[in-house]
């Protein structure tokens, strides 16, 4: 799904999600929120339902839905790996989303050097070099 701007959004979305932003004690401003927590990735009752209080939502039972079925070439929608760790419920849920950040970037590097012959690939290159940097000043302290 395309990115929704949140002036994009209905004048009901807008102030329900202006009540969530009340209700959450958040200080940010509300498009910086609707930013950060990638609300424009989801369609108006996806959104909805990611800002419904949890006292409207029925209980859990700590069951997973089954998976749905799909096939190759099937299309879905998923959330990005931000709005997964930045809504994660648990330090476990963030470990493993960055796990997967960082099998999906080693991923992509390998299509890069698959198709192009090239090793350098910009993001992983940063990402190595910060890593680096963080060991380096660990063993120096």
């Amino acid at each position: 799904m395309a990115w929704i701007p949140l002036n994009n959004r209905s004048a009901e979305l807008r102030s329900a999600l202006e009540r969530w932003k009340n209700e959450s004690g958040s200080t940010a401003e509300m498009e910086e929120q609707y930013n950060q927590q990638d609300f424009g990735l989801l369609s108006e009752a996806q959104l909805l339902e990611q800002i419904t209080p949890a006292a409207a939502a029925p209980a859990s039972t700590n069951q997973a839905p089954p998976a749905p079925r799909l096939r190759e070439g099937d299309a879905f929608e998923t959330p990005s790996l931000r709005y997964l760790r930045n809504t994660a419920e648990t330090a476990e849920d963030r470990r493993w989303a960055d796990t997967l950040h960082d099998s999906m970037l080693l991923e992509l590097w390998l299509q890069h050097v698959t198709e192009t012959g090239d090793t350098y690939y910009p993001p992983l290159a940063e990402d190595l070099f910060q890593s680096y940097q963080l060991q380096e000043d660990g063993h120096h302290s």
